[in-house]
């Protein structure tokens, strides 16, 4: 799209009826730095593509039209705008989780951006017995089509063919997918179909030999989709030392922020929700019960630095593998009473808005949704330096860096934060705002807008007066 006008539309004047798309204003401008902004109650970031301002946000109800212009870089309100994706846009995106992982529930933002872009995308996820399809029952609340394959043994693959024929149907244009599974189904249907295929890289965990083998397996695949998008230029690099020779762009993760954080009364009221004392100093680790999450060096840590403030409580929230090793460890003498076990809760920043400090002593990671959703909260965060830890969290100001599987840095790293136990909550707002401003939806959308833009480059499109899209 070219300066100036666009699309035959004229400019408007204060009694002219102004374009919408169901119902949301939107408009083009001759001067790129004299934009009218469309006001919304949610967040503060914006978007523009070009010389157009794209509206299309969670929040859908417009506040008010504010003004910004070269001279004056200041914005009178929070905006939060999110790009419009290419109109003719319509992706199968193929997902391996039922449970709501990181992957899926970066996969729901992106859904309701196409909910609110009129996008209906098709979405496949697998099917297994014994698990509960939490990420596909939300999808589906959000009015997304979704198709739910199952894969009877490892050498089945009729379900290819389902998906194929479903896709048709559907009018896709582009296939999308996440996790190792995913990608290799994208991998064959790319080749069937010859539609344009972008995959995800979300990270790597160095867990068992198996998931290694996965990792390095999905590695090699990553070789072969038109473009991948990398949650962090550290897990972009993993994939160009494989062999990545195509494009790839850094799509972080982001949150999807509350209006305002817990305040002290809601704190309170989540500690007695948990059984929490209001005096205790309350240390929060939520990942996988699996070696890569480092909670058996955040336990060894635990002995000396329960000894030296007894009024510590360690809750540990998830599952896994090395569940059992783990409790047996909390259960020591040393530890006994300290450390408590939920295992895999639904609401984990409920966990994070009772806590004084989140700790992930993790040995690898790609870009921690945790991380993001404990700032959400104001809670302020002690993490190894692994993946893109170190984009998120500064250090001795919204919380602290330590080496990976150290547990002597971990120890000093929890005394640190116990010294400043009374200005956490000022470490854990001043990394909300850090957070907010630099791991927007909006700031998402729009990298990921311009991947699919490069895939579809005829489709590009904006929403004219009287189109019904």
């Amino acid at each position: 799209m070219g300066r100036g006008r666009a699309h035959g539309e004229r400019g408007f004047g204060r009694n002219s009826k102004r374009p919408t798309c169901h119902g949301i204003p939107w408009v083009t401008v001759e001067d790129p730095w004299s934009l009218l902004y469309f006001s919304y109650d949610f967040g503060r970031q914006f978007t523009v593509l070009d010389d157009l301002v794209v509206v299309g946000a969670y929040s859908l109800r417009p506040l008010s039209v504010i003004s910004h212009d070269k001279q004056d870089m200041r914005i009178s309100q929070q905006i939060n705008l999110i790009s419009a994706f290419p109109r003719q846009l319509r992706p199968l995106i193929i997902l391996d989780s039922p449970e709501l992982s990181g992957p899926a529930k970066g996969l729901l933002q992106i859904l309701s951006v196409m909910a609110a872009n009129s996008i209906d995308p098709l979405v496949v996820n697998f099917r297994y017995a014994g698990r509960a399809a939490e990420f596909s029952g939300l999808a589906r609340a959000q009015g997304t089509t979704v198709l739910e394959v199952e894969q009877r043994s490892r050498v089945d693959w009729t379900f290819l063919a389902d998906i194929v024929a479903s896709a048709t149907r559907h009018g896709v244009n582009l296939v999308q997918s996440h996790t190792f599974k995913a990608n290799l189904t994208a991998m064959v249907i790319r080749r069937r179909t010859r539609w344009p295929w972008v995959a995800f890289a979300h990270g790597y965990t160095q867990d068992r030999w198996r998931a290694r083998l996965y990792n390095r397996a999905d590695q090699l695949l990553m070789r072969k989709p038109d473009h991948v998008c990398a949650v962090a230029e550290s897990v972009a690099n993993i994939l160009r030392r494989a062999g990545r020779r195509g494009p790839i762009s850094v799509v972080p993760n982001a949150i999807e922020a509350a209006a305002t954080p817990p305040s002290l009364d809601k704190r309170c009221e989540l500690r007695r929700s948990f059984g929490l004392a209001p005096n205790e100093f309350v240390i929060a680790c939520l990942g996988r019960l699996s070696r890569e999450k480092g909670i058996d060096v955040l336990l060894s840590a635990a002995r000396e630095f329960v000894a030296e403030i007894p009024e510590t409580r360690i809750v540990v929230a998830g599952d896994g593998p090395e569940g059992d090793v783990l409790r047996r460890e909390a259960s020591q003498p040393a530890l006994a009473g300290h450390v408590r076990f939920l295992g895999r809760i639904t609401r984990p920043q409920e966990l994070m808005g009772a806590a004084d400090l989140v700790v992930l002593p993790s040995r690898s990671e790609g870009l921690p949704n945790v991380v993001l959703e404990s700032y959400e909260v104001g809670t302020p965060v002690l993490a190894t330096n692994v993946g893109a830890v170190g984009q998120i969290i500064l250090d001795g100001k919204t919380g602290w860096i330590i080496q990976r599987n150290d547990v002597t840095a971990l120890l000093a790293g929890l005394r640190r934060a116990a010294e400043a136990r009374t200005d956490l909550p000022g470490y854990g707002m001043t990394g909300r705002e850090w957070v907010l401003d630099r791991f927007s939806i909006a700031r998402r959308m729009a990298a990921l807008d311009a991947v699919y833009a490069s895939l579809l480059p005829n489709s590009r499109h904006t929403t004219t007066a009287g189109d019904s899209r």
